[in-house]
């Protein structure tokens, strides 16, 4: 027997081969670029041609999220590389490029058969426009999945819609709230907010005001990492952009801030309140503007020679180390300790704790921002309380209306609040 004979009926397979053969030789015709999952090779090649014919075909493009819905026969197509599909000419490609072609207000003013300037106005928000006119223009432009495109705007009105936030420690929670009120404030404005950490580092905080320039934001929030020196000042003031310096009071700039002053008073006349007459102010670093601020106040309100202050790191560490140095190597007994902000705070509660020693039993600590972990700490935080979201907030507000020509700067200063809990006793003991 030769080895093209064959006893046996023709298989399906066989049939399906032949079939597709007949196929490949019919002259092509224009149809709608389609894949098609292969069938097993047992199904018959009539009921192939069948359900081509009769049943849609849901096909899988160059595109996962696009996909083409044909019922037109497969005619020619390839083999394809992949196990399971059949390949689709070249020209499907053209047709994804069509489908993910970038949706225009072209495209919105043909489909809610307005003019261009309409759809412009009606997205914009501008007035003039009805009521029903407008919602039309908004349904279908949510329905086509419209996105502006920034880039092309910014050309047109000069701006890019972009703010730029350069905070000086983004594991401090009082930067969070911040940036949660100076993000919701842009948003609400229609702006984007970029966000930087410059952790602490001078020479990092100006690469990014730099950085931000060259993305042409429309204006720069920053809590500069120190006191900005006249170098700093005039390379600020030489970008041309505006520029909130937040819980800074001192520079050229506009600035928000809390009433670091209020606050040291406050903190002293509550600790002098209790009874304390021997205590420690442990801060952050003398350049911090805010937190040389408060101590200056803190200390004037206090009896002379009645606070002892240590400057360290502003952070969790920086505050378990100045502790540990109080408690260990001070002549004199303290009743309390003042800290310079909520983080440092918590620093001193785990090194009084390490000391086995009791808050406030063996000694008071009072904090100062009100962070949100200061009420879940035990013995829960007395703090003195700054509103971080709103700073956030009013920073936002105050550069877009920096950004109108000509306006004048502007200096915000918002109260500040003692918050009573746990940490704060009469000066019964002294350690």
């Amino acid at each position: 027997m030769s080895p093209r004979e064959n006893p046996h009926p023709t298989s399906s397979s066989a049939t399906s081969k032949e079939a597709n053969s007949k196929l490949s030789r019919e002259p092509s015709r224009p149809s709608e670029p389609t894949i098609l999952r292969s069938s097993s090779p047992s199904t018959n090649a009539s009921s192939n041609r069948t359900a081509a014919h009769s049943s849609p075909t849901l096909a899988t493009t160059c595109s996962h999220r696009t996909a083409i819905l044909s019922t037109k026969p497969l005619r020619s197509l390839p083999p394809s590389d992949q196990p399971g599909l059949t390949s689709f000419p070249t020209s499907a490609k053209l047709v994804c490029k069509r489908l993910q072609k970038e949706i225009t207000i072209k495209d919105i003013a043909r489909e809610a058969g307005v003019d261009v300037s309409t759809v412009s106005r009606s997205l914009s928000g501008a007035y003039g426009i009805k009521a029903d006119t407008r919602n039309r223009v908004l349904a279908v432009a949510q329905r086509l999945n419209y996105r502006v495109n920034r880039v092309a705007r910014g050309l047109v009105t000069g701006r890019s819609h972009t703010l730029g936030l350069i905070i000086s420690d983004i594991r401090n929670p009082f930067f969070t709230e911040v940036a949660r009120g100076a993000e919701d404030a842009a948003r609400a404005a229609g702006c984007d907010l970029v966000l930087c950490n410059s952790d602490q580092d001078a020479t990092r905080q100006m690469e990014y005001v730099a950085a931000l320039a060259g993305k042409r934001v429309d204006g720069i929030l920053m809590n500069s990492v120190a006191v900005l020196d006249k170098e700093q000042k005039e390379r600020l003031e030489a970008i041309g952009i505006p520029i909130v310096l937040l819980n800074r009071t001192r520079g050229p700039f506009s600035t928000v801030c809390a009433d670091n002053k209020a606050g040291g008073t406050l903190a002293a006349e509550y600790l002098l309140k209790l009874g304390h007459r021997k205590v420690a102010h442990l801060t952050g670093p003398a350049r911090h503007g805010n937190l040389t601020d408060r101590e200056k106040a803190f200390v004037k309100a206090m009896p002379p020679d009645s606070v002892t202050v240590l400057h360290g790191e502003n952070s969790f560490a920086g505050g378990r180390e100045m502790a540990q140095t109080v408690l260990a190597g001070q002549p004199r007994r303290i009743t309390a300790i003042f800290a310079g902000n909520d983080t440092i705070a918590f620093g001193v509660l785990r090194a009084i704790l390490d000391a086995n020693l009791k808050v406030p039993d063996d000694i008071s600590l009072l904090g100062f921002d009100n962070v949100e972990l200061g009420s879940i700490v035990q013995p829960p935080l007395t703090t003195i309380h700054q509103p971080s979201y709103e700073l956030g907030q009013r920073a936002v507000e105050t550069l877009l209306r920096l950004g109108k020509k000509d306006a004048p700067a502007e200096n915000h200063v918002l109260p500040v609040q003692l918050i009573e809990r746990q940490s704060c006793a009469p000066a019964t003991q002294k350690i």
